[in-house]
């Protein structure tokens, strides 16, 4: 994917050497203007089509967009803003003047990227019966938390955590924290109505999603898969340890 046009540069040697790419107002121009001004033959339809610019700043979310899978798939270090001019076309300055530097880009790509997972929470089936309720949120924090992406972000912030504190407290807030939000709610629904006893809601859904995916998502982040059917069954077995310690009949 390009998003600036062509990557031919007008040869113009700037002080520090080197060709210049053209800015305009904080523009990119066309590959193709270039072209036509210093090289071709213009017919009179050409000589008279005004030139065309593309804003850096409408380019945004476009480049966010490419950082965030050349991180995931590359890695923290493994990215630099040379390797997404490569992708998205037009220039390190470009990059620069919209985030600033590496580090900034990287936390808004985290940023991206767990809100991406952290909207996969949203319209979870929802029932009376607490222990349906419970299955089905569940169920979707497994295969949320257990999904190849999802896996991918968890890689990328084990190693680059301590690199970028900022972008590991973005990730954290955003994507784990709403499984565990999610559990929570429910819980506090149904002690409100006398169905449960939760002293510490939010303690019970820690527990609730780390019952369900620890050791899974460890063996997924070792490339070892989890079938759909053992999937089903841990969901089953928390679900029912979680009622047994909580119901307001025990």
């Amino acid at each position: 994917m390009r998003l600036f046009h062509g990557t031919r540069r007008h040869p113009v040697e700037q002080p520090w050497g080197g060709p210049a790419r053209h800015l305009v107002h904080g523009s990119v121009m066309c590959d193709t203007i270039l072209m036509a001004k210093s090289t071709q033959k213009q017919t009179p339809h050409q000589r008279t089509r005004p030139r065309k610019f593309v804003p850096v700043t409408d380019q945004e979310p476009l480049i966010l967009d490419a950082a965030a899978e050349l991180f995931l798939k590359r890695g923290y270090e493994g990215v630099s803003i040379d390797a997404l001019t490569a992708v998205v076309g037009g220039s390190k300055r470009d990059i620069y003047a919209l985030f600033g530097d590496k580090e900034t880009l990287f936390r808004r790509a985290v940023e991206k990227l767990a809100m991406e997972r952290a909207d996969l929470f949203l319209g979870i089936p929802v029932s009376d019966d607490l222990r349906t309720a419970l299955r089905f949120v569940g169920a979707r924090i497994i295969s949320v938390l257990l999904s190849p992406r999802s896996l991918a972000l968890h890689r990328l912030m084990t190693t680059a955590a301590a690199r970028v504190p900022e972008a590991a407290e973005t990730f954290l807030h955003n994507a784990p924290h709403r499984a565990y939000a999610t559990a929570a709610h429910l819980l506090r629904q149904h002690a409100a109505k006398g169905d449960i006893i939760v002293p510490d809601p939010d303690m019970s859904a820690r527990i609730f999603v780390g019952a369900l995916v620890a050791d899974l998502q460890l063996r997924a982040l070792l490339g070892k898969p989890v079938d759909e059917a053992e999937r089903q069954a841990r969901v089953d077995a928390v679900v029912e340890h979680l009622l047994d310690g909580i119901s307001a009949s025990r």
